[in-house]
């Protein structure tokens, strides 16, 4: 088992009890702790704001980075010039001209034709060596039940925690094991719930 840091609260106000936005203090704070530890991985976003550019101008830049990304809910959008666009973005605020993988995160957009070609762009970006792992990350099991049918993702990310563990109890996580597809579980703590100071509520 490896540990991810997630990164949302690096550029949003994210989280229960109305989390604040992470101050650049933390930041510092939080990269001298991760850089003397075995973590590893850094999960963020596109749509985190200023997640990825917080990123990028830390020393977190260094390790692997996970980012996810939406496309824009028009109907005639040229695909592979979108995704290029918002990749391209997202790698020029992490400073990074490579990056650990990229998610899909929301598998809608992997239906029908659109769908068809978002795979084809997100192939080619791996064939380029610009990422290593393409994947999705999913709020139901169920999502996958879909995708599965036409696409073997090389990264799945999901909820699991000690009150959801429907990756399990559906098999899901035995399947993504035996096919050797890496599981990355989200809200381990119920976005600190679980590990909270409630003193200071």
């Amino acid at each position: 088992m490896k540990l991810a840091i997630g990164s949302a609260n690096f550029g949003i106000k994210y989280g229960l009890f109305g989390k604040k936005k992470i101050t650049k203090y933390q930041i510092l704070k939080i990269e001298k702790l991760i850089l003397n530890s075995d973590i590893k991985y850094l999960d963020t976003a596109h749509d985190y704001t200023k997640s990825e550019e917080t990123i990028g101008n830390s020393k977190l830049k260094f390790l692997r980075i996970i980012t996810k990304f939406n496309l824009p809910s028009k109907k005639k959008i040229n695909i592979e010039n979108e995704f290029n666009r918002i990749i391209s973005k997202s790698l020029n605020r992490l400073k990074c001209k490579k990056i650990e993988s990229i998610l899909v995160h929301n598998s809608k957009d992997l239906i029908g034709e659109r769908g068809k070609r978002l795979l084809i762009a997100l192939k080619k970006l791996k064939s380029r060596g610009v990422v290593k792992n393409i994947g999705i990350s999913i709020y139901d099991p169920y999502e996958l039940n879909i995708i599965w049918k036409f696409w073997k993702p090389d990264i799945v990310q999901a909820p699991f925690n000690v009150f959801d563990q429907r990756m399990l109890h559906t098999g899901w996580i035995n399947t993504l094991k035996k096919r050797k597809i890496k599981f990355f579980a989200r809200s381990c703590f119920l976005q600190g719930m679980i590990i909270g100071n409630y003193n200071k509520l």
